[in-house]
């Protein structure tokens, strides 16, 4: 369900794109919404959801039926979320302002999709900021995992039985990414890994770096 465009230029000036006929999104982040893969009919919530990319992809994979519950603790990125839900015609995206390190009682047990899309050291965008490596510490790494873990650790709670959780950053290095899955699974023996993580890298697949993992809550 997606065009790589080489030489996007003024994209987001076509009457094509004002119309609401397609959104934008790197190649690498749009492969969360195809490994979550959520049904018609499904209730996802998107935890850290801003700029709100992969809400939008799964609204549209689920041929707007179900509810996408679109969160994020920044009040001014929701706007941006909005913004898009209205030019793409989406009637299932619910935006909504909240912290993803507490835990919502009212959706305890009740989601069948949940995506983790964590606050990230950002190292995957590499090639198109390459002074980011200048502007991360390893004390930034320390703290952004806490994070992490404190994010993922609440969002399993919302996860029915039989349903899916995804985690998933814009980075490359091991303690944002494997590090927190397999200290997660190691915790949460109700949780099961489905398949491989994802891992992409800009010197290799020529997109940005990424990392994704699915797991099922047993």
């Amino acid at each position: 369900d997606s065009l790589i465009v080489k030489n996007p230029g003024s994209i987001f000036k076509t009457g094509e794109f004002l119309a609401g006929d397609f959104t934008v999104q790197g190649e690498s982040s749009s492969l969360v919404g195809d490994v979550l893969d959520p049904r018609e009919g499904s209730l996802v919530l998107d935890t850290c959801a801003a700029p709100g990319g992969k809400s939008l992809h799964m609204a549209e994979k689920m041929g707007n039926k179900g509810q996408v519950i679109a969160r994020d603790i920044h009040l001014h990125r929701l706007s941006m979320i909005e913004e898009n839900v209205k030019r793409l015609g989406l009637s299932i995206v619910r935006i909504q302002e909240h912290d993803a390190r507490i835990l919502d009682e009212s959706l305890r047990g009740r989601v069948d999709y949940c995506l983790v899309d964590a606050p990230c050291s950002g190292l995957g965008t590499i090639r198109k900021n390459p002074e980011i490596k200048y502007n991360r510490s390893y004390e930034d790494l320390v703290e952004l995992s806490r994070l992490q873990a404190e994010i993922l650790n609440t969002s399993k709670d919302y996860v029915k039985k039989g349903g899916i959780l995804v985690y998933s950053t814009c980075t490359i290095g091991r303690m944002e990414n494997d590090d927190i899955v397999e200290a997660f699974l190691r915790e949460n023996e109700d949780f099961e890994l489905l398949g491989d993580f994802i891992k992409l890298y800009p010197n290799i697949n020529d997109t940005d770096g990424f990392f994704i993992s699915k797991m099922i809550r047993k």
